[in-house]
């Protein structure tokens, strides 16, 4: 009891005093309350009495006094102790050790009122005070945070308030035992614990990587065990708030722990138990969030239609709270599309989609989601047709929204994305469409193609709008393809049998007249991918091939100009016919033979400037394509006397590649003019190589920049047998003005000496590296001869690579900012009126080949050629 050690002192006391004692106590049962009173003696005056008469020490008596307790309530422990000892088997005992534990209660000393308390349970089964004496041993460990004892001691205290029929006690007893098992549960997981979890759930949608957080196995059998003890509680407190409430915290330790699947159970256990709670929605759909993020996409999507088929959201009033609630059944049906998405089931996801659309949704981005996804679940369903119309929802949608007020830039690849889509399959049936004879029909084929022209080129200008530089590329380069398809289907058009050559020639200038103006389009579209690209810093798929084709269309372009000049070389000279029979036949030419021999010659430099044009393009951009090396070897066919001669004849460019001449008895003067190398007498091994070094080797070669198109002078995988060393390397450059700054790059396996009219103008052995000379103080006008000897060892590396630039030949290339050139009539049929004002003025014209407005290009070539009257033609549609 706390003063067992004075029993023996303070207990001398008489009957009479303990009587006094008696009287006191139950005063101070009625005026418990009243602190720091001084009826009667106090306790400590009690004590330090008995220390004057030396019946107690100093010591004795200070162990006695509590502080923390009043001066009252010390008397009335002491009583109450008194009396324990006086009156053990007293019939007031059980109310006396009430008492006592009662004030050691209210003053915070549990272990000394438990001792009370267990006392009265011990000894007391039978009295009125068991039931409370249960009850307050309850309350103590309660307090004390011993909620398993707490538990298990209001289970106690049920039973005996049945036995002694106190209904009430046992209801209060029964929640306060569940109340106790509640902060057991609770406890289980400390703070530390807490700290070591994931926290809350994440976001459902979303992309990127989940944060990874490892949870210690002992911390996650914690979480598991305090959802298993609020389950079972659940159970017990099932209908009670008390058992939604444990629901709750079973669900969050699952969710702490990232165990989704069972987290979800949890929520749909809630919806089951309690179906008609305010909650039981979001439980609904809580367990859908669960399931989607462990990945359970069926069930989740099972899930959210259940709530949208559970939930009209018709039923909601237009309240506050009625509209979230309505927000949330829409918000279902949009998830179960998501979910069934995912499990490729197409059907639902059209169904849900669909019907999403039909919603009174207000998140205008989701709208314009859903709409999308409809065109590509029908595209997975190869119904083609219908994924076009949802596609052309999706651009609706999407404009509808932006021009409402909402913000919808976030989805705004999406109609751009359906646009391409709807223009792809717009653009299959354009490029199906073929010229064919007879002429009506031809014509009819002209007008299809160029209706649908004009309808793909609208959507394209639509696609631009976007500003998304992966559809701005797209787009660009799709225009490009459409003109580009025009032009082709021009040179490819069936040609009509012509009774003689020059009516041939004449149809095929006709036919490059039509060409001309699409493929200038062509060139300038492509070019503007390219320097947006180059601009912005993007690399995609539509860069990459409008770098190929740009470089494609510049060779056909100059292809049919090559063929027109051949035509009319025949109408000039027809094959097959004597010497005199040509003659004949000029003479009955007439003023036309000088026509012809005007517009060959026109033909023929425009072809060789668009084939050197490829070239140029390339070494802008810095492009590697067969198509530069496909245009050398046109000109090389083309003006095969002047690249024999490696003469200065563009003003510009310096080619050298095939115009070097090689030999290994050469004359003493081999390396001054006017030695004409070109008469040497050629061996086995004098052409000149167009093979390369070995890739292993050739990729140690370095200081080539923007020299792609050199190629190796010799090497030994073109001929049958090594040569023997040295070797010598001549080109005569022939210059007709004052020589500009001119330098040559040159690399040798293992080693050279390069000579300019004889004078050394360097020397190497490093083969791995690339040197370069600066050769104008050696030049002169007229001609110049450039020799290399070379020396090597190895006669399986035995190589030269040599290329002569002049300063300032080769040009930047660059194209104007992207211009729009259609209208958007097709467009605005469709979805209404689209774009900014005064976009896309430009129209093709009725014969599709007049262009007004037309767009300044990078390519500089002659492209027009005088008809009769000496005017100059561009019309097509002939």
């Amino acid at each position: 009891m706390g003063f067992n050690k004075l029993h023996s002192k303070i207990g001398n006391m008489d009957k009479k005093h303990l009587s006094a004692i008696l009287v006191l106590v139950s005063v101070f049962l009625l005026t418990f309350c009243g602190k720091g009173e001084k009826t009667g003696i106090s306790a400590d005056e009690a004590v330090y009495e008995r220390v004057e008469k030396g019946e107690v020490t100093k010591e004795e008596a200070e162990g006695y006094i509590l502080p923390e307790l009043t001066p009252t309530a010390q008397v009335l422990i002491r009583a109450c102790d008194n009396f324990e000892r006086e009156y053990p088997d007293d019939d007031r005992m059980p109310k006396v050790l009430t008492k006592e534990g009662e004030t050691y209660f209210f003053f915070k000393h549990y272990d000394s009122a438990l001792v009370a308390y267990m006392e009265v349970y011990d000894r007391f089964p039978d009295s009125e005070q068991y039931v409370t004496a249960c009850e307050n041993i309850a309350k103590i460990y309660f307090e004390r945070g011993e909620y398993g004892e707490s538990e298990k001691w209001y289970a106690i205290t049920k039973e005996a308030a049945r036995n002694f029929n106190k209904e009430e006690l046992v209801a209060r007893a029964d929640s306060m035992e569940k109340a106790s098992a509640f902060k057991k549960a609770e406890v289980i997981v400390g703070e530390e614990e807490l700290a070591m979890t994931t926290g809350q759930p994440g976001e459902i949608e979303g992309e990127g990587e989940k944060p990874v957080k490892v949870i210690p196995a002992d911390v996650r059998e914690k979480f598991i065990k305090q959802a298993e003890e609020f389950l079972e509680l659940a159970d017990r407190s099932k209908g009670e708030e008390l058992g939604k409430r444990s629901l709750g915290k079973a669900a969050e330790a699952y969710e702490k722990v990232e165990e989704w699947e069972k987290a979800a159970e949890v929520y749909l256990k809630f919806a089951k138990d309690y179906p008609e709670d305010e909650k039981t929605m979001n439980a609904w759909f809580t367990a859908g969030e669960r399931y989607e993020q462990a990945e359970k996409w069926q069930r989740a999507a099972e899930i959210y239609y259940k709530i949208y088929n559970l939930y009209p959201y018709e039923q909601f009033p237009d309240t506050e709270e009625g509209n979230v609630k309505k927000s949330l059944v829409i918000e279902s049906l949009y998830r179960a599309g998501i979910n069934y998405e995912k499990i490729e089931n197409w059907d639902k996801v059209v169904e849900c989609m669909k019907e999403y659309g039909n919603t009174p949704s207000k998140d205008a981005e989701k709208l314009v989601k859903a709409a999308y996804k409809v065109a590509i679940a029908y595209e997975n369903m190869n119904r083609h047709s219908d994924a076009i119309e949802a596609y052309k929802t999706c651009v609706g949608v999407y404009k509808f929204a932006s021009e409402h007020g909402f913000d919808v830039t976030e989805v705004s690849d999406l109609p751009a994305k359906s646009l391409l889509a709807i223009s792809q399959d717009l653009y299959e049936e354009y490029d199906a469409i073929d010229f064919h004879l007879p002429e009506k029909a031809m014509q009819a084929s002209f007008n299809k193609k160029l209706e649908l022209a004009q309808k793909l080129n609208s959507y394209y200008e639509g696609m631009m709008n976007y500003n998304i530089p992966e559809f701005t590329t797209a787009a660009m380069y799709m225009t490009g393809k459409v003109y580009e398809e025009f032009a082709d289907t021009w040179r490819d058009s069936e040609r009509p049998s012509f009774p003689n050559f020059h009516q041939e020639a004449q149809y095929v200038a006709i036919l490059l007249d039509n060409t001309v103006p699409f493929f200038e389009k062509t060139v300038n579209y492509y070019d503007q991918v390219i320097a947006y690209a180059r601009r912005e810093g993007i690399e995609n798929e539509w860069v990459e091939k409008a770098e190929n084709k740009l470089l494609e269309s510049l060779f056909k372009w100059a292809e049919i100009s090559e063929e027109c000049a051949k035509a009319y070389e025949k109408a000039i000279t027809p094959p097959g016919m004597t010497t005199d029979e040509v003659i004949d036949y000029q003479t009955k030419l007439g003023d036309y033979l000088d026509e012809f021999f005007i517009k060959k010659d026109q033909y023929d430099q425009m072809a060789e400037t668009l084939y050197k044009k490829v070239g140029e393009v390339a070494d802008s951009y810095g492009l590697e394509s067969e198509w530069v090396y496909k245009s050398k070897e046109r000109l090389i066919k083309l003006r095969p006397a002047m690249y024999a001669a490696g003469m200065d004849y563009t003003g510009k460019n310096v080619v050298t590649d095939w115009g070097w001449k090689v030999t290994t008895s050469p004359p003493s003067d081999w390396n001054i003019p006017p030695t004409d190398p070109f008469n040497w007498v050629a061996d086995n091994w004098d052409s000149v190589s167009k093979g390369m070094i070995r890739e292993k080797d050739k990729l140690k070669i370095v200081g080539f920049k923007g020299l792609s198109g050199a190629m190796f002078v010799w090497d030994k995988a073109t001929i049958d047998m090594p040569p023997p060393s040295p070797i010598y390397i001549v080109k005569r450059l022939t210059l007709h003005k004052k020589p500009k700054p001119h330098y040559i790059y040159i690399s040798a396996c293992e080693s050279y000496t390069l000579y300019v009219n004889g004078n050394i103008v360097g020397q190497d052995d490093k083969w791995k590296t690339v040197e370069n000379y600066d050769i104008t103080p050696y030049l002169m006008v007229g001609d110049n001869i450039i020799g290399i000897e070379a020396r090597s060892d190895e006669k399986d590396k035995y190589w030269v690579k040599a290329e002569i630039v002049e300063e300032g030949a080769i040009e930047t290339y660059r194209a104007p900012e992207p211009q729009h050139e259609m209208e958007a009539t097709h467009y605005e049929e469709e979805y209404g009126e689209f774009g900014e004002e005064g976009m896309g003025e430009e129209t093709l014209k009725e014969e599709g080949v007049e262009m007004e407005g037309e767009p300044e290009t990078g390519v500089e070539t002659e492209t027009a050629t005088e008809n009769n009257s000496g005017e100059s033609s561009t019309e097509g549609g002939q």
